[in-house]
């Protein structure tokens, strides 16, 4: 297939490592207007047109540093978790920023027969979250041996 972008194969990520990531995983360049902005977002904005505000730029091949516009296309929210789970880039359990129990946190608290209120004060908290643990309503990721899975049972 002939690539309608002049030096850009549709089959290659393109990956321009000299640019920096940003904090939120992709690479950051300059927008010409004295700003910056996601290369992604910046590629697709050159190539293929304005992105309307409520949409985002995804990636069909799931490199977050790739920014040829083969790989590009407009979602929406729902569009954009449903990829971002798709390519496994779902954060979960201890890769949340939030999270305060560690997978071995949350087995010993299945396995405990300790009081529900004792669980809450010793790991700092609320019972009702113990409570979710131990019925299997919160960090289903994680197997009955401890090992994170990535997807829900």
């Amino acid at each position: 297939m002939k690539s309608p972008f002049k030096g850009l194969d549709p089959s290659v990520c393109f990956v321009p490592v000299h640019l920096p990531i940003g904090r939120d995983g992709y690479p950051v360049a300059t927008n010409g207007k004295g700003g910056k902005s996601n290369a992604h977002r910046l590629s697709y904005r050159l190539f293929c047109g304005q992105t309307p505000p409520a949409l985002f730029v995804l990636h069909i091949c799931g490199n977050a540093g790739c920014i040829n516009p083969h790989h590009l296309y407009l979602g929406d929210a729902a569009q954009n978790a449903k990829d971002r789970e798709a390519h496994g880039k779902t954060a979960r359990g201890q890769g949340l920023p939030q999270t305060k129990l560690t997978e071995g946190d949350i087995q010993a608290i299945r396995k405990s027969a300790d009081r529900v209120t004792d669980l809450a004060l010793q790991y700092k908290i609320s019972k009702s979250h113990v409570s979710n643990i131990r019925a299997g309503r919160v960090r289903t990721h994680t197997s009955k041996c401890g090992i994170e899975t990535g997807s829900k049972p």
